[in-house]
């Protein structure tokens, strides 16, 4: 049997698995980025989510923390990514994007001194995948959503739902703008 470390060994490298920590729920930043109130810089933004997401998973299976290693490995980041493959949630629906695309931005910026260059791949319709900045795809959907009156109203008409509905995505923009430059 061929091990995976032999082969990183081989070719000079070293293979990790770095994961979020063992628990559901992300990586907890959707309990502070929103919640301004409760951190004064991003520092402690970046410290909760290399000390969530700094999991590696040996060759036995066994998760262990290793924010060092998650540290230097993200030195070298150039860019980072994150993929949107349906159109029933937005960007700015979720938490995801501030959460792991914007927590390992912020974590990269913090351990190197510059920021990655953020992108969208955007697989929404079969065979037009297309790959976006993150700004770009993200006043986009602003446009089209918070910016417009229609739908404004739409949201509003829906009482309580929709007022939740605004709210959320009212906290994960200023999450994601706590954690990208």
């Amino acid at each position: 049997m061929v091990k995976l470390s032999d082969i990183a060994e081989e070719a000079g490298c070293s293979v990790t698995v770095v994961s979020r920590v063992l628990h559901p729920g992300g990586v907890r930043r959707h309990r502070i980025a929103g919640a301004s109130g409760h951190w004064e810089r991003d520092d402690e933004l970046a410290a909760l989510y290399l000390k969530n997401m700094a999991w590696t998973i040996g060759e036995d299976g066994e998760a262990a923390p290793d924010r060092a290693g998650l540290e230097a490995g993200v030195r070298a980041v150039e860019a980072v990514l994150h993929s949107r493959s349906s159109n029933i949630y937005g960007v700015t629906d979720i938490d995801d994007m501030y959460q792991y695309l914007g927590g390992l931005s912020l974590a990269v910026r913090k351990a190197s001194g510059r920021s990655p260059e953020g992108y969208i791949a955007d697989q929404r319709k079969a065979g037009a995948a297309g790959l976006s900045g993150v700004r770009g795809f993200l006043a986009a959907e602003l446009d089209a959503r918070l910016f417009s009156k229609s739908w404004l109203r739409s949201m509003t008409g829906e009482g309580y739902a929709g007022s939740k509905s605004l709210a959320r995505m009212a906290d994960n923009v200023l999450g994601l703008q706590a954690v990208t430059s």
